[in-house]
C-alpha cells in the first residue's frame, strides 16, 4: 500500500478515540496488520513555520508594525453601541471639557453621592436642606451652589409631614418657596427603582423637563427586593441610579445609613451598613459622625475628581445643620484620646498675635496654632469664639482678619507704585 493509500484509508476507517487510550486499538480495529506499510525511507516534510518567522536565524518583525496598524486603525464606532477608541495624541488639553459644578467643591453634574449618617441624624432634613439651596441658588453648609432643578424622591415620609419640612427649611433660611425644587412622594406607591427610573425618564422627555439635581431618600427603601448586603445586588443598584442620571444629565444625590455602634474607630467609608459597593462606587461621599456634643456631627467628605474638603463640624439648630466653627473636628465622639490635651498654655492674645493682617482661613489658623504651640484642640476653637465676640476678630468671606484694620479686598489690596515721571533734562551750559 502506498503513503497515499495509507493515509486515505486512515481517513476513511479511523473514527478517533472515544475515551483515552483507546487510539491504538482504534487505529488497529481500522487496519489490518499486512497493510501496515513499513518505516518510510525519506525525511518528513517540514512542520509549518509562523507567519513572520523564517525556519532558522533570528526573529523577524513581521510585514506590518503593531504602531503602523494602530495609526491605520479605523476607530468609529460599530454597531456594537459602545463608544469608539480615542487616542491619547489627539486630546487637546486646551479644549477639554468638563461637566459643571453643582455644589462648589463637592459635586459635579452627571456624578452620584451619597450623604450617609446614624440614625436620627437629620439626614432627611439636610438633603431637603440641599434640595431647596440649590434650586434658590444659596450656600448650603458655607458651599456655593449653581441655580437649577431639583427632584426629590420621598420614599419615606408622609407628604403632609414631607411638605411641613419643606415650609419649616425655607422660613429658617429665609427664603421662597422654590419653583424649581419637585417632590415625587412615592411612599406607599413603588419602592423599586429601576422602574421609577423608566417612567420618570419617560415623563422628563415627555414634557420637556430639564432636572440638574435627583434625590433619593433613603435609598434603602428604593432596592426593590434587592439585598442591601449582597454587592452583586449593589452594584446593580448603582448601575440604576447611574442610567438614570445619565438619561436625564443629572446629579443624583441618596441618604444612607451607618452601621451600628460607634463609628469613631473606623474610616469614615467604612461607616455605612450594607455592603462596600456603597463607599466603592458613588464619585461623592460625605458622612455624618456623631460629635462629642449633642446635636453635632463631623462631616468628612472622601472625593473621586476633586481634593477632599478638611472635614468641619456642623450642629443641629432646628430645622437645618449649620456649619458650627466652634468645635472640633477631632472630638468625634467615642474617639479615644488623651482628654488632657485640651489643657493649652496659650491664651487669647496669642492666638490673636498669629493672625496676620492678610487673615487666614480656619484651618490655616488651626495649623499655625499647632505648629507653634503643639496643640490646638478645643482650646484653640474656643479661644477664637472669644476673639469674634469681643470683636477684636471679623470674619469675611471664609478669612479671619483681625478687626480695627481695613480688610483685605481686591479694591484695598496693595497697587503697585507708578513708575516714577522721569527728570526733565537741562540745557548745555554755554561755553
Amino acid at each position: 500500500m502506498s503513503r497515499e493509500n495509507f493515509r486515505n484509508h486512515l481517513a476513511e476507517n479511523y473514527e478517533g478515540p472515544k475515551t483515552q487510550g483507546e487510539a491504538p486499538a482504534g487505529i488497529m480495529r481500522a487496519l489490518p496488520s499486512s497493510a501496515v506499510p513499513p518505516p518510510l525511507s525519506a525525511p518528513p516534510a517540514p512542520l509549518p513555520v509562523n507567519e513572520g518567522l523564517p525556519m532558522f536565524g533570528a526573529l523577524q518583525p513581521p510585514p506590518t508594525s503593531p504602531a503602523a496598524a494602530l495609526l491605520a486603525a479605523d476607530f468609529t464606532p460599530t454597531s456594537d453601541a459602545l463608544p469608539g477608541f480615542k487616542r491619547a495624541s489627539d486630546v487637546v488639553p486646551s479644549a477639554i471639557v468638563l461637566p459643571e459644578v453643582i455644589i462648589e467643591s463637592l459635586l459635579h453634574r452627571g456624578c452620584k453621592m451619597v450623604l450617609a449618617g446614624g440614625s436620627k441624624s437629620f439626614k432627611s432634613w439636610s438633603l431637603i436642606d440641599l434640595g431647596l439651596s440649590v434650586a434658590s441658588g444659596l450656600d448650603w453648609w458655607g458651599l456655593t451652589t449653581r441655580k437649577g432643578n431639583v427632584l426629590y424622591l420621598n420614599f419615606e415620609l408622609l407628604n403632609g409631614f414631607f411638605e411641613q419640612r419643606l415650609d419649616s427649611v425655607c422660613k429658617a433660611r429665609g427664603m421662597e418657596l422654590p419653583e424649581s425644587f419637585l417632590f415625587w412622594t412615592l411612599r406607599n406607591h413603588c419602592y423599586d427603582l429601576e422602574v421609577i427610573s423608566r417612567v420618570l425618564t419617560t415623563r422628563a422627555k415627555a414634557q420637556g423637563l430639564k432636572i440638574d439635581v435627583i434625590i433619593v431618600d433613603p435609598i434603602y427603601k428604593a432596592l426593590g427586593g434587592l439585598s442591601e448586603n449582597d454587592a452583586g445586588d449593589m452594584g446593580l443598584l448603582m448601575e440604576n441610579i447611574e442610567t438614570l442620571g445619565k438619561n436625564l444629565d443629572a446629579a443624583v444625590i441618596f441618604g444612607a445609613h451607618f452601621s451600628k455602634g460607634i463609628q469613631s474607630g473606623k474610616e469614615a467609608i467604612d461607616r455605612m451598613a450594607g455592603s462596600g459597593v456603597f463607599a466603592r462606587d458613588p464619585d461623592v461621599i460625605a458622612t455624618m459622625t456623631r460629635h462629642e456634643a449633642k446635636g453635632s456631627f463631623v462631616v468628612e467628605t472622601e472625593l473621586r475628581y476633586l481634593p477632599d474638603i478638611p472635614e468641619f463640624v456642623v450642629s443641629w439648630d432646628f430645622p437645618i445643620m449649620r456649619p458650627d466653627e466652634s468645635k472640633d473636628p477631632e472630638d468625634v465622639f467615642g474617639k479615644e484620646g488623651d482628654k488632657g490635651k485640651s489643657k493649652a498654655d496659650f491664651a487669647a492674645i496669642d492666638l490673636f498675635d498669629l493672625l496676620p493682617v492678610q487673615g487666614l482661613q480656619d484651618a490655616a489658623w488651626k495649623e499655625s496654632c499647632q505648629t507653634t504651640w503643639g496643640r490646638a484642640g478645643k482650646h484653640y476653637y474656643a479661644l477664637k469664639m472669644d476673639l469674634v465676640n469681643a470683636g477684636k476678630v471679623k470674619k469675611q468671606g471664609n478669612k479671619y482678619y483681625p478687626a480695627g484694620l481695613r480688610l483685605e479686598t481686591e479694591e484695598t489690596l496693595p497697587q503697585p507704585m507708578p513708575a516714577p515721571r522721569p527728570l526733565p533734562i537741562p540745557p548745555p551750559l554755554e561755553a
